[in-house]
């Protein structure tokens, strides 16, 4: 399959924000489409997707496609926290239940979907579920195994929150990835690495004419 890299309108009519963290997460997805062996056939922004995780589609060749949303707060000193992931809006539901609905809808034939979750907040020290994330970005295995009260208590909850029991709820926190403190200039570190592996010029100019390829 040939790399492409797209933008599409998504079918709740939104658009993109003129976030530069969600233009340089495209890029740096758009640009491994260039690295050998990478798998990864092409991009998608804002796609028409189940449960508005649109941001950013990796559609890879080899293994589930990848599904990015973008968060970022006004103020980064705002925490991240399950509270906040777990804080209803009336016409759309939780982030963490716009997931679990979209992390559904995409299993085809048994295979479950990636989702990322991108933001610049840093995770709030004292959060229960939050600081048990491991290298890998995900929660499952350190909070399933966690005995500690508060977790289980928090663990309950977020059951309670998806109305799900305790296998699904694990096996959907296995396939979603929590990366925070997203800054720009962290991303702009990531896209000079990609461009190096793909090949391709990895300076200011560089970089703000792919952000622009992107926001166009």
């Amino acid at each position: 399959m040939a790399s492409d890299v797209s933008t599409t309108a998504s079918a709740s009519g939104a658009r993109i924000t003129g976030d530069d963290i969600q233009y340089a997460v495209a890029w740096h997805a758009a640009l491994q489409t260039l690295v050998p062996n990478a798998g990864v056939d092409g991009v998608i922004v804002e796609a028409a997707v189940p449960g508005n995780i649109d941001d950013v589609v990796i559609q890879k060749r080899y293994v589930p496609d990848e599904y990015t949303q973008v968060k970022a707060a006004v103020s980064a000193a705002a925490p991240a926290t399950i509270a906040w992931l777990t804080e209803v809006n009336r016409k759309r539901g939780s982030i963490l239940q716009r997931f679990h609905s979209s992390w559904r809808e995409l299993t085809k034939d048994g295979q479950r979907p990636q989702l990322n979750l991108v933001t610049n907040r840093s995770i709030d020290p004292s959060d229960p579920i939050l600081t048990l994330r491991d290298r890998y970005d995900r929660l499952a295995s350190r909070v399933r195994d966690s005995t500690k009260p508060a977790t289980v208590s928090a663990v309950a909850e977020l059951r309670s929150h998806l109305q799900v029991g305790e296998d699904e709820l694990f096996d959907f926190l296995s396939h979603v990835r929590l990366g925070t403190d997203a800054s720009d200039a962290a991303w702009r570190e990531r896209v000079r690495e990609i461009s190096f592996a793909a090949g391709v010029k990895a300076d200011e100019a560089a970089f703000r004419l792919g952000i622009s390829e992107v926001r166009e």
